[in-house]
């Protein structure tokens, strides 16, 4: 399964199908399949790549191999780690254009991901994104997180935890996020955050 049927999901997906392999890609853009050609023999998908009934519309279920290859690295890592952890995918590989996304988000002073519908395993996806800026020196200036109106549970809570516990937003002093766990607000009182509803 590819997500992005941009220039290198085109390729990728052209060569795998040539190869006698059944490919899926997954696109937002219905108008990006044109790229694939008249000959190309599997089927697409036009949904967000890292939304599971996208995913499961594209037949992640059955697929032995994923690779999120869109131009946004935010969707690439969230869909990556929608596959390894959600549907079990063995082989995952996302293209991260890792210079561009420690640039953009480097500065922020705060993040909103507010009202998505998003669940457990966006949060655990960005919790990882979060670590990942914060081992890079990204996101030494951020203040606050906006995830009110989202559907998150226990495991993305304690994956946002882990991740505040690990060092990331260190400079955090406001997080909106409903109800959160009991592991959460323990965490956000120890270093000093403020939780809002």
């Amino acid at each position: 399964m590819i997500l992005g049927c941009g220039r290198v999901g085109s390729l990728l997906a052209g060569e795998l199908d040539n190869q006698g392999h059944s490919v899926a890609v997954v696109d937002q853009d219905a108008k990006a399949f044109r790229k694939l050609g008249s000959d190309f023999g599997g089927i697409t998908v036009k949904g967000v790549g890292f939304d599971r009934q996208t995913l499961e519309n594209a037949g992640i279920t059955r697929a032995h191999a994923f690779a999120a290859v869109s131009s946004g690295d935010n969707s690439n890592i969230l869909a990556a780690r929608v596959a390894r952890e959600t549907y079990g995918v063995e082989h995952v590989v996302a293209r991260i254009y890792e210079r561009a996304f420690l640039d953009e988000i480097s500065g922020a002073g705060r993040l909103i991901y507010f009202g998505l519908g998003w669940g457990d395993e966006q949060l655990t996806s960005l919790s990882a994104a979060l670590v990942y800026a914060h081992d890079h020196g990204a996101l030494e200036k951020c203040e606050t997180l906006h995830l009110n109106h989202n559907a998150f549970g226990e495991p993305g809570m304690r994956s946002l935890s882990e991740a505040l516990a690990k060092g990331a937003l260190s400079k955090l002093r406001t997080l909106g996020i409903g109800s959160p766990s009991a592991e959460l607000r323990e965490c956000c009182s120890c270093k000093g955050i403020t939780l809002l509803g």
